[in-house]
């Protein structure tokens, strides 16, 4: 959608600069300037474009959006079909605003997730269908389920709830991140340890054990404290396991 849209703002920016009215970007990525008519259908809609007199047709699996009455139309899939959609707000939700069948403006009003799910917006039963279709916010759905959020607040409501989508990949990717250096860490601690049981140092029962500390300190997602790597430093410091020692403080501090 990124890709997407900076082809739109560029291809605007064409148009404006170049005099063009309508324009189709293509599932290629092509840039097709013309005149531009968009078509219902039941199954998939269409969009024609006139370049220099000769008429072209796409259906919206073959055009990614048009250009057309300086609106901006998407194809969007409906349930089975593909329409083609002005998109309202955009985001993690988003929101499109369709033609309704035998309609001719724009009034119906879809939502869509970026893994795919996506719901017309609800009448009669808003509040119960929202709060399920929004549940992986649970402060948005919450405000749902109280009232203080309802149809007339969608804006407001699509807002709070990328916010809250946002803030959620944020931390689990902070986790994420957290759980690799701890493994890599792990790993770290594992290779010295593996060389120090195979080793005839004097102090080998010693800097076991404190590599045992930094273990469990690591597995509980504990912060290691600076005297068990001085501890190993006093025992390693002027040894063959000296380098081993600095990448195990190197990973421990990315930690």
């Amino acid at each position: 959608m990124k890709n997407l849209l900076l082809t739109a703002v560029l291809a605007i920016i064409f148009q404006f600069s170049f005099g063009q009215s309508d324009f189709v970007i293509t599932i290629k990525g092509d840039t097709l300037y013309g005149k531009a008519q968009i078509l219902s259908y039941d199954i998939v809609d269409r969009v024609q474009i006139t370049i220099d007199k000769k008429k072209k047709s796409l259906t919206a699996l073959e055009a990614k959006a048009v250009f057309l009455n300086n609106e901006m139309y998407y194809s969007v899939r409906y349930d089975t079909r593909y329409k083609f959609m002005i998109q309202e707000q955009s985001g993690y939700l988003s929101l499109y605003r369709f033609r309704i069948d035998k309609q001719f403006r724009y009034d119906g009003r879809y939502l869509v997730k970026r893994d795919g799910n996506a719901i017309e917006v609800p009448n009669l039963t808003f509040k119960k269908t929202m709060q399920e279709f929004l549940k992986d916010c649970s402060a948005v759905s919450d405000k749902i389920k109280s009232g203080e959020l309802g149809r007339n607040h969608l804006d407001t409501l699509i807002t709070l709830y990328n916010n809250c989508i946002d803030q959620n990949t944020a931390q689990a990717l902070q986790t994420s991140l957290s759980t690799v250096e701890s493994e890599a860490s792990l790993m770290t601690v594992e290779i010295l340890q593996k060389k120090i049981e195979a080793s005839t140092i004097s102090s080998k029962l010693d800097v076991l054990d404190l590599l045992n500390d930094i273990v469990a300190k690591v597995k509980s997602n504990q912060t290691v404290p600076n005297y068990l790597t001085d501890g190993l430093k006093g025992y390693l410091s002027d040894t063959e396991y000296s380098e081993d020692l600095e990448k195990l403080v190197a990973a421990l501090q990315k930690k």
